[in-house]
């Protein structure tokens, strides 16, 4: 096994240097993407900067009394939250309407379940194709969901402390409290900050040339079969596995290259904020890279032909960009195209990172997106594996 790796990081190292020494390849995996970003950005300056998102609304089924009635109360006093209520009936009607993107709701039985101890929830109700609203009512009401299970367990904790069972029963003064901390975190949400438009680009192109890149290593790993430098290793003693693994390694190599450069000169120099969670950043990005090259061993493993390699990265990479946001977002797309986008790698990657970077969510929003893309990774490599034969047709 140490023998098989030593050989793997050897073939990678090799493939590395090849690349490195192709110009024009590492300018269409560097510089080509800084320039579009860079040339976007310069093009639509600062967008966003003026509008003002509208005010979240939450509405409750409780009946008058209750504790979600306070919080709501509480959270409408707050100018930089200025929450808006309104009876379930008639969010629901303006939402059906087209008046309104989505809304918060407590159900009937908030205030019995969280005092008694029991699981409750905070639901968000919104128009299926208004993901932009989606991602600020969903953080808000893990925001409200998290300060509010502090202010349950503090209570509790101070209750079971001087050994008060009636206390434990009686509504937690730190609920009242609660709404004050709440809106303290999620302030932002009512708002719309400046945002360059490079803040929008970097993402999109970055799955596209990480993506495109590997793809297009496939046709080099099948000129290889097909002169027989790979039998010729196997022949020198190096291993089947050790062969898939050290190809599968040098596109990694080359996709950690251009997430450190991308990224370190959008973030260093043209200012992108990478959101609330950067670690959601960094591990969407690591895991786009490891399918990425899985994607283009197993491209090289059942491409019957050098030219068909060539001709389906090509292909693959400019097909799914586009479908998966990295040309636009898809959460201005249609319906039928944001479904679309979930059959790609892209999409589900650049709706993660669209999550992080413009909307505020934390890496708990994007836990379905990680499983998908680690699912692709998985399901590359193993076709790859399966498939990787020693010569090709022509």
């Amino acid at each position: 096994m140490r023998v098989a790796l030593r050989q793997a990081a050897l073939l990678a190292w090799k493939d590395t240097r090849v690349f490195v020494g192709d110009r024009f390849a590492v300018a269409f995996a560097f510089l080509f993407p800084l320039v579009l970003v860079v040339a976007l950005a310069v093009a639509f300056g600062d967008v966003d900067g003026d509008e003002q998102r509208p005010p979240p609304t939450l509405t409750t089924a409780e009946p008058l009394g209750g504790l979600s009635h306070q919080l709501i109360a509480e959270l409408g006093r707050n100018a930089a939250l200025p929450a808006s209520s309104q009876t379930t009936a008639e969010a629901r009607a303006e939402l059906e309407a087209g008046e309104l993107s989505g809304y918060i709701k407590f159900p009937a039985t908030f205030s019995q379940r969280l005092i008694g101890g029991q699981p409750t929830e905070i639901r968000v109700v919104r128009r299926s194709t208004d993901d932009e609203e989606a991602a600020a009512l969903s953080s808000l009401a893990g925001s409200m969901a998290r300060t509010l299970s502090i202010a349950v367990a503090a209570s509790n904790a101070a209750a079971q402390l001087a050994g008060d069972a009636v206390m434990r029963g009686a509504p937690p003064q730190e609920l009242f409290a609660a709404a004050g901390a709440i809106e303290i975190e999620v302030a932002s949400i009512g708002e719309a900050p400046s945002r360059s438009a490079s803040n929008f680009a970097l993402s999109g192109y970055l799955t596209m040339f990480v993506f495109f890149a590997a793809a297009l290593s496939a046709e080099s790993i099948t000129r290889e079969r097909k002169n027989q430098t790979i039998e010729r290793m196997l022949a020198n003693g190096v291993g089947r596995a050790a062969v898939v693994l050290g190809k599968y390694l040098g596109g990694v190599y080359k996709g950690l290259a251009q997430l450190a450069v991308l990224w370190g000169v959008g973030i260093g120099v043209l200012g992108v904020n990478v959101g609330a969670s950067p670690l959601g950043v960094v591990v969407i990005s690591l895991l786009f890279v490891l399918l990425s090259s899985g994607f283009g061993v197993m491209l090289a493993a059942v491409a019957h032909s050098v030219n068909a390699a060539g001709t389906a990265g090509v292909l693959s990479s400019l097909v799914l960009a586009p479908i998966g946001g990295s040309w636009w977002p898809t959460f201005i797309t249609p319906p039928f195209m944001q479904q679309l986008a979930r059959l790609s790698p892209h999409g589900w990657a650049n709706g993660a990172l669209n999550k992080l970077m413009l909307f505020g969510a934390d890496f708990g929003d994007v836990v379905l997106e990680v499983v998908a893309l680690a699912i692709f990774a998985v399901g590359f490599v193993a076709v790859g594996v399966w498939r990787f034969r020693l010569t090709v047709d022509g």
